[in-house]
């Protein structure tokens, strides 16, 4: 017996060791979740003395967005011994202190005391940080292709108004010299004079100059393609304050489709000159509740991908064939479906597992940096608590389907409209 006590002894001892010098902190709760144990490598998380948290509640030290999750962790450890649970929680003491966020797992205690659990955490703020800046590097990448697109898309209607406007203006210049030698003719007319003769002369001159009949037709052309070309311009400029209105980092119920609309006419350079856009958008599609630049960021990133692409398929096939591009919406009871889908090259299935991590791209070198789709991930899963899947046929195209949770009694709005 003595032999055993003492391998006991030495076992918890050891045990005690390897958690005090372990550098993912520990802590034990009992049966009403206070402290009763923190390791020292607490202390990096909450900058305090492990041993005064002892007997405080630990959700005082839990960020209040985060408690319902650590109620989760407390439920589930409770109903299930034996089991571990896995959870992100953000630590830390109040507003004047940096919040340190812990991927922890948790399981009840096992040794007999009722209620209580065992959790280990480990520090992911590093991890957070640099996935906030992948997300905002993708970010500027995105709107700085887009931008340039958009400059292309205003370009276009911008010259040829140019080129009317100029055609007006030297039009206008032959006119009024016509009209005056005309003038020379009338004025000395209506003196009862007959016109001098070089004065008709110079009048017949102006009038042969301008062309009238050449003017009757080419000025009201130029007029009207002029009226359009600023019609477009006005209309692009209306999608970009649309595409970057205000309150977008905040979450608010929108009309998805309108959103998904908005986002392909935004980007129309880059498609065009590769792949026709059509839009099979949900009628009864009901609003849904997102952050809406992110989302159209995701659809944004999704038609990218698709172009690119169509252009891979383009250089295998024939550089004449247009892609085709169709984006969906769709509903169930409980979820918005956007689906991108495209007749691209497809995706090797032997890379079906990577496609959205960090960094990882079958594009050529210079045509992404493959932070697109995993930034596309983190959106539609971390912020907005859905799913985003692929079907893909090698040779033959890609589906992207985006799902999104619907509000509660949300109601519908959406029109399918084509791009």
């Amino acid at each position: 017996m003595e032999e055993a006590s003492a391998t006991a002894r030495l076992t918890a001892e050891l045990l005690l060791r390897l958690i005090e010098d372990a550098t993912d902190p520990v802590v034990i709760t009992g049966s009403d979740m206070t402290i009763e144990y923190a390791s020292p490598s607490f202390e990096r998380v909450l900058a305090t003395d492990p041993f005064v948290l002892r007997g405080r509640p630990l959700s005082n030290f839990v960020h209040p967005a985060d408690r319902a999750v650590l109620s989760d962790l407390e439920d589930r450890t409770a109903r299930f011994p034996g089991s571990f649970f896995h959870g992100e929680l953000r630590f830390g003491q109040g507003a004047e202190f940096e919040w340190r966020i812990v991927a922890a797992t948790a399981r009840n205690r096992s040794d007999g005391e009722p209620g209580g659990m065992v959790m280990t955490c480990h520090d992911v703020t590093a991890r957070h940080t640099l996935e906030q800046q992948l997300r905002e590097a993708q970010k500027f990448e995105a709107i700085g292709q887009l931008a340039a697109g958009i400059a292309h898309e205003i370009n276009t209607p911008t010259q040829y108004v140019s080129d009317n406007v100029r055609f007006l203006e030297t039009a206008a210049a032959d006119l009024l010299v016509a009209i005056e030698a005309c003038g020379t003719i009338v004025d000395a007319v209506s003196e009862g004079q007959v016109p001098d003769t070089a004065a008709v002369t110079v009048a017949a001159d102006a009038i042969r100059a301008v062309d009238p009949r050449f003017l009757a037709d080419e000025v009201p052309s130029a007029i009207r393609q002029s009226l359009e070309g600023l019609e477009r311009i006005a209309s692009i400029a209306r999608g970009v304050r649309a595409f970057c209105r205000a309150g977008a980092g905040e979450k608010r119920v929108v009309d998805l489709n309108s959103e998904i609309e908005n986002t392909v006419a935004v980007s129309r350079n880059e498609w065009k000159y590769v792949s026709d856009v059509f839009l099979d958008l949900d009628r009864d599609l009901p609003n849904v509740e997102c952050i809406p630049a992110e989302i159209k960021q995701v659809v944004l990133n999704l038609l990218i991908n698709a172009v690119h692409a169509i252009e891979d398929a383009g250089d295998e096939r024939s550089a004449t064939t247009r892609g085709r591009i169709t984006v969906s919406t769709r509903h169930t009871a409980s979820h918005a479906e956007i689906r991108v889908l495209d007749t691209g090259t497809g995706i090797p299935e032997a890379v079906h597992s990577r496609v959205f991590n960090p960094f990882f791209t079958t594009k050529q070198v210079g045509r992404g940096t493959g932070q697109g789709l995993a930034v596309a991930r983190a959106i539609v899963t971390d912020k907005h608590g859905g799913s985003i899947h692929f079907e893909s046929r090698p040779g033959e195209g890609t589906e992207f389907v985006v799902r999104l949770p619907l509000p509660v009694g949300g109601s519908n709005a959406g029109t399918g409209v084509p791009a």
